[in-house]
């Protein structure tokens, strides 16, 4: 009996056994497929980002260069540049016009619209 006891040890500091392999083997299979798909939904989101800052800045340009347009030729308009779409629209104030832009750009599954206001202040 004791002799059993001791083979049954030796047993069980010889190694692993298969299950405690195949467990092994599931959790780190489950921990790296969760990876590889936050590693897509960030590459994604970064693709996402990156265009909404290209169109922003295109936007911005454009804001820029009413800004440098005669107070009186600021006017409604709409021009679509490096494929963004913008329109805007010029309301007469007392002191400045008002200017709302939108502009529409195009995501990877998407088309989005955002809208800049500012104000173009009489001379």
């Amino acid at each position: 009996m004791f002799r059993a006891r001791e083979e049954s040890r030796i047993r069980d500091e010889n190694g692993s056994g298969i299950t405690e392999v195949m467990i092994s083997l599931v959790i780190l299979s489950v921990s790296l497929l969760s990876l590889a798909g936050t590693s897509v939904r960030v590459g994604t989101t970064m693709n996402s980002v990156h265009s909404r800052l290209s169109a922003m800045q295109v936007a911005e340009r454009q804001i820029e260069t009413l800004y440098s347009t005669a107070y009186d030729e600021v006017t409604d308009g709409s021009v679509t540049r490096d494929g963004v779409q913008m329109t805007w629209a010029v309301a007469e104030g007392v002191v400045s016009k008002r200017v709302t832009m939108v502009y529409r750009y195009d995501l990877p599954r998407s088309t989005r619209q955002d809208t800049l206001v500012t104000a173009v202040r009489r001379p």
